[in-house]
């Protein structure tokens, strides 16, 4: 049976990690942003709906993009394509 050290071992990563201080979301760049593709029924500007959505939900969940589109693209059962979607935003 080992011995117990009587120090404790602290490695260097931790030691880095100390060093390197606190580190916020605002350093890192976002991968994913809330954006809504819209079928408008009457006449509203993206900033209308943002500020309509973000008075309704939490601060993280507030659009940060709207799209207005002609039509969401659905499937035969009548879901929302959101593959779809997606591969029309990385196409930009």
């Amino acid at each position: 049976m080992r011995p117990r050290c009587p120090t404790r071992v602290v490695s260097p990563l931790s030691l880095v990690l100390k060093q390197q201080g606190p580190t916020t979301n605002d350093q890192r760049p976002a991968t994913k942003v809330p954006k809504a593709f819209v079928v408008l029924k009457e006449k509203a500007t993206p900033d209308q709906l943002m500020v309509y959505v973000a008075d309704r939900v939490a601060p993280y969940k507030k659009l940060r993009r709207v799209e207005v589109t002609d039509q969401i693209p659905r499937s035969p059962s009548g879901k929302i394509l959101r593959r779809v979607l997606v591969e029309r935003e990385h196409a930009r």
